[in-house]
Parts: structure tokens; sequence; C-alpha cells
């Protein structure tokens, strides 16, 4: 048995050991408090792996290519970046490069350090998932994807714009991220290093 606090009532409840898709409510106001994920530690370290995969394409290859008067131009994410920096946008550029590129990163690394080793639990290990949990917000490839959505359709009556790997690479890696976090069992990890 362990106490858990309700995320809307704050009522502190005690929750049994779960059988696979069993739930836990709140006693109080009925909000979900936890409930059993099926064989989450290996789904959720193959969502991880398969999008550490697809981030390599996502960044190297290019997302649009632009065709107009005979010239083309072709945009990553990192030629993004370099262009707010050339238009001396820096902070712009540091927080594009931080939450397109560097968190999301290192939120797939730490998720397959932590996920990989959970059999070997240590204090590192927690230290890892408590890194995990304090950047977990910050990752914000879905406004970047919704800024390439605007621009296609902004773009699209000055110029062909012409979808580039890197775009299919960077949809593929948003969906692993989020299939990562929806598959993700934070209480059996918890439990897992804290055994």
């Amino acid at each position: 048995m362990r106490l858990t606090a309700c995320p809307h009532c704050d009522l502190l409840s005690e929750i049994a050991a779960l059988q696979p898709r069993e739930s836990a409510h709140c006693r109080r106001c009925g909000s979900l408090l936890y409930q059993h994920k099926v064989r989450s530690i290996s789904r959720t370290l193959a969502w991880a792996i398969a999008g550490l995969l697809l981030f390599i394409p996502a960044n190297v290859y290019p997302i649009l290519q632009l065709q107009a008067l005979g010239m083309e131009q072709d945009a990553t994410l990192l030629k993004g970046v370099i262009a707010l920096i050339d238009n001396r946008l820096w902070m712009v550029a540091i927080l594009t490069f931080l939450l397109t590129i560097a968190i999301p990163l290192v939120k797939h690394l730490l998720l397959i350090g932590v996920l990989g080793r959970s059999h070997r639990p240590s204090p590192r290990l927690a230290r890892w998932f408590r890194y995990y949990h304090l950047i977990d917000s910050w990752g914000m490839l879905e406004i970047y994807m919704l800024g390439i959505l605007i621009a296609l359709v902004k773009l699209g009556d000055l110029a062909e714009v012409v979808t580039g790997l890197g775009l299919y690479s960077f949809i593929g890696l948003l969906i692993t991220s989020i299939g990562a976090h929806i598959s993700l069992d934070k209480n059996e990890v918890w439990e897992r290093l804290e055994s």
C-alpha cells in the first residue's frame, strides 16, 4: 500500500496493488488517481528508441523546400536557429534551439537511460528520472509543428513548397514523443527505482 494525493482535491488515499488495466479513483471527487498500464516500461522504451532514431533525420534533412523564380531554398531545424542568430534574435534562437532540439533529445536519452536500466535500480537512475520530470513540459515539438503548418499555408501562395524527408521524420518524432508520454507509467518506474 502507498499513499497518493488527489491532483484535484488533495485527499490522501491509499492505493493497493492494481491488476493490469485497473484504475484507482478519488473517494471524494472521483478523479483518476492511478491507472495500471500494461507493459508500460517496454512500450515506452520502444517509443523512446523510435523517437531517438527519428531525431537524426528530423534535424539533418530538409523540412521544407521553397521553389520560386528558378531558385531553391531548403529549411532544416538547425538552419532556422542559424537564421534567427543571423537576424540578431539571440533569445528567440536560444529558445528555439532548446525547445525543439536540445530538450527533446535530452528527454529521449534520459528516458532510454532510465527505462533501459530499470531492472538494476540505482540513485543515479532516480536522479535522471527526476530530471526527466523537470524538463518534460519544456520540449515543445507540437508548437514548432504548428509553426511549420502555418508556414506551409502562408508560403503556398508565394512559392512552390515541397515537403522534405525532415518533415516526415519530424512528424514521426512528434508521434513517438506523444506515444512515450502516454504509455509511461511513472508510478511503476518509481516503484522499480525504489526497490
